[in-house]
């Protein structure tokens, strides 16, 4: 099947389970009016929980289609902004930590960069959360690093295993890319910041990891635009060591600015920090 199929199934999946998957679609709507139902109409919020249903099925009708991209069209299908940043980042020689958050079909930053040629890790968190999954939710995850790893130019790095870290740092000297998911609820060190009109944790691993390295660190996001996505890189950040908390404050307005544009990209993560309220560090501490 041609990729070009991608938006008429989105829109017939979204649509039927956007009718089916009630819960879901309550938390998500909780969680928004939690952070913006004093500052937005009731139009924009119901819209962002629609839309939400079409990035989670478009997350995983895209992840079908991964074998279809390579070298010759990742340009037509992942448009790449900022890749002068990446660029010349690469040519300092000391590796780039791209700071990727669980917003929209995220994991397209693999392709992005691995068919562009960059030598590209991803740290994942491959375990069991507190409390379990359901059988649905443990199907899917299976299917996905079962079969979509197969099919990403690149290397996963299991951070269940603390001493893989030690993997990402030799990468990072050997000049190549780490994808750090900087909303992920694993890791050692967190902080308290303001995101999304609320107190929320988020973990300094990957501003630590820059520190250590020298490596510099660029922002990423994923937008779902025509059969695939289009990835914006930022410009690179600035870690301050004497101000951590500051260094993640600023970052985490970044993200906070892309969400304001794009509140539905972010649905389908506050879902799942939601039911997972059994982490040791859930995103939001109200």
């Amino acid at each position: 099947m041609n990729p070009g199929a991608i938006p008429l199934i989105e829109a017939v999946l979204s649509r039927l389970a956007f009718m089916v998957m009630n819960v879901r679609r309550h938390i998500i709507r909780d969680e928004l009016m939690k952070s913006y139902g004093y500052s937005w109409d009731k139009e924009k919020i119901d819209n962002a929980v629609m839309e939400s249903f079409r990035v989670y099925v478009g997350f995983h009708v895209k992840n079908v289609f991964l074998a279809k991209l390579n070298q010759s069209n990742i340009e037509r299908y992942i448009p790449l902004e900022g890749g002068d940043y990446l660029k010349s980042s690469i040519e300092r020689g000391k590796g780039v930590i791209v700071l990727n958050p669980h917003f929209g079909p995220y994991l397209l930053i693999v392709p992005a960069l691995g068919h562009r040629g960059y030598k590209v890790n991803q740290l994942a968190l491959e375990g069991v959360p507190p409390g379990g999954r359901s059988w649905l939710d443990q199907t899917v995850y299976d299917i996905k690093y079962a079969n979509v790893q197969g099919k990403m130019p690149a290397r996963f790095i299991n951070v269940v295993k603390k001493s893989n870290i030690r993997q990402a740092v030799e990468v990072l000297k050997e000049n190549e890319i780490v994808l750090v998911p900087s909303t992920g609820r694993g890791g050692l060190n967190w902080v308290n910041v303001r995101f999304m009109n609320r107190t929320a944790q988020l973990n300094t691993g990957g501003f630590k990891l820059a520190l250590l390295t020298g490596s510099i660190m660029i922002p990423a996001f994923v937008i779902p635009e025509g059969p695939f996505a289009r990835v914006i890189l930022e410009s690179p950040f600035e870690v301050r060591e004497d101000d951590m908390e500051g260094s993640v404050q600023r970052y985490a307005s970044l993200l906070d600015s892309y969400i304001e544009k794009f509140p539905h990209l972010f649905g389908i993560f506050l879902y799942q920090t939601a039911i997972y309220s059994k982490w040791d560090h859930p995103l939001f501490l109200d």
